[in-house]
């Protein structure tokens, strides 16, 4: 599921949950705040940012063990970012870092 619209930047509220083989990606907000989380399961990708952006989760995010993060860092050393207004909590899980040319 790409969070996003043709700005680049979109909502999606509430409890997300990020299955194996499945993705979550783009920039905007994702959550409704206190008590909402994205979890990211064992197998499932969170992957923040259109090409170098801002993923905003209002709330709080789990990465299982065996979840997995991307980002893209781009030649002049900006970065997709994650943003999370609550907890991070990662049990393990795989940093996949993808560098590109802006």
């Amino acid at each position: 599921m790409l969070v996003g619209n043709s700005l680049g930047a979109g909502k999606l509220g509430g409890n997300i949950a990020v299955l194996s083989g499945a993705a979550l990606g783009g920039s905007g907000s994702i959550g409704s705040g206190a008590g909402s989380a994205v979890n990211i399961s064992s197998g499932g990708t969170l992957a923040a940012g259109n090409s170098i952006g801002t993923m905003n989760i209002n709330g709080n995010l789990n990465l299982a063990t065996g979840g997995n993060l991307g980002v893209e860092v781009a030649g002049d050393g900006t970065t997709d970012l994650v943003n999370v207004t609550g907890k991070a909590t990662v049990a393990g899980g795989n940093l996949y870092v993808t560098a590109i040319d802006s």
